[in-house]
């Protein structure tokens, strides 16, 4: 079992909260310098397949589909957020129009 864990600086782990309360694994893949956490979770081991990215910012949980602004020309889920730049950039993975694709998310 895998969950997402902030760090203080003093050593103390804090996990981070889930979107869904039913999902018991997660996982924080990248932060900036705000402190903005990227990552996953899902309810079961290994089901990337049904996974949601997920934004923490100070310590609040986001779903990522919940947060893209609809866009013309499919239905996009994100189920794993890689990595956030200083601009609120984020490098992601997941389906358009159930195509498995990379995804570039950019913040408005």
């Amino acid at each position: 079992e895998t969950e997402a864990t902030l760090w203080s600086p003093q050593g103390e782990p804090r996990l981070l909260p889930y979107v869904d309360e039913e999902h018991t694994q997660s996982g924080a893949l990248g932060v900036n310098a705000r402190g903005w956490i990227v990552g996953y979770e899902h309810a079961e081991p290994r089901s990337f397949g049904r996974a949601r990215a997920v934004l923490w910012i100070d310590g609040v949980a986001w779903e990522l589909d919940r947060l893209l602004v609809e866009q013309r020309g499919g239905e996009v889920h994100v189920t794993v957020a890689w990595d956030v730049n200083e601009a609120g950039q984020i490098a992601a993975r997941g389906t358009l129009n159930g195509v498995q694709r990379a995804q570039r998310l950019d913040p408005e």
